[in-house]
């Protein structure tokens, strides 16, 4: 029964386990293919039907693919280096906790091995960083999603570009395909409204009166559904100290960041209650 309940928290990015130490408890070996699995469950489940059909080259040129294994191999080799350099940690425990750690927190699963608290400040600036990356479009992970992170470092380049050349058209494309003006104005306002809410959402929580590091983390890993984050909801803590209105707020956000925002806020529009909408 553990084992189906691990899986379905796996694959759907829930994260709930049998035990209250989440899966800390078991072996090496479940540890490792939970990892992959979670890792698995990040991609875009549309590029599986692209494998199954034997459509080999165009899975692994999948731009948005390269770049979310970029994103989590990266994580793995720096987290893991950080762990060698500033402890006497072995080098295979270094890695299988670094790649859990890592393919929990980029794909919101929320589970956890470790007390990623005690880790340098290095390493857990990194997976703060991968609670807002997410895992891909069209995976159950939350988060911002890679490919919005894709279009948006693409965006950076062609201003970056245009300095020099401030007359050239130069359009964003994903692999072979060029992004429509529409779609790069849905990332630009996704992207704002993401950040508007969590420094808002950041604000309010500070006002129970906690320190700065869980103010902000427990905003981040509400809204892009994570659940574990750093000081006082850390991967050892939870949630209860806090009063009922924050965590009703809290309850909003998680919300806000699963339905990806605009969902609720059209919702929240005064237009949206009459028969003329």
């Amino acid at each position: 029964m553990e084992s189906f309940v691990i899986t379905f928290g796996t694959m759907g990015t829930g994260g709930f386990g049998p035990k209250n130490d989440s899966l800390a408890s078991y072996s090496a070996y479940v540890q490792i293919v939970t990892s992959v699995f979670m890792v698995l469950a990040g991609i875009n489940f549309s590029l599986y039907f692209m494998f199954f059909r034997k459509k080999y080259k165009e899975f692994l040129e999948d731009r948005e693919l390269r770049l979310y294994l970029f994103f989590v191999g990266a994580s793995i080799v720096l987290i893991m280096g950080n762990l060698l350099w500033t402890s006497d940690v072995a080098i295979f425990v270094a890695f299988r906790e670094s790649f859990f750690q890592v393919a929990s927190i980029i794909t919101t699963t929320g589970f956890s091995t470790v007390n990623y608290e005690v880790w340098p400040s290095f390493s857990k600036l990194l997976l703060f960083f991968l609670m807002f990356v997410g895992g891909s479009a069209g995976s159950t992970a939350g988060g911002m999603k890679v490919i919005r992170i894709l279009i948006v470092l693409k965006l950076i380049k062609r201003e970056i570009s245009k300095i020099f050349h401030p007359r050239a058209m130069i359009p964003i494309k994903v692999g072979k395909k060029i992004v429509p003006n529409e779609v790069i104005a849905r990332v630009n306002s996704f992207t704002a409204v993401h950040f508007v809410i969590f420094i808002f959402g950041v604000l309010v929580v500070s006002l129970e009166g906690g320190d700065m590091i869980s103010s902000i983390s427990s905003v981040a890993a509400t809204i892009n559904n994570i659940g574990p984050g750093f000081g006082d909801v850390g991967p050892s803590m939870t949630y209860a100290h806090y009063s009922n209105f924050t965590k009703m707020f809290l309850s909003l956000i998680m919300l806000l960041g699963r339905l990806e925002h605009f969902t609720i806020i059209a919702l929240l529009v005064p237009k949206a209650w009459t028969k003329e909408s």
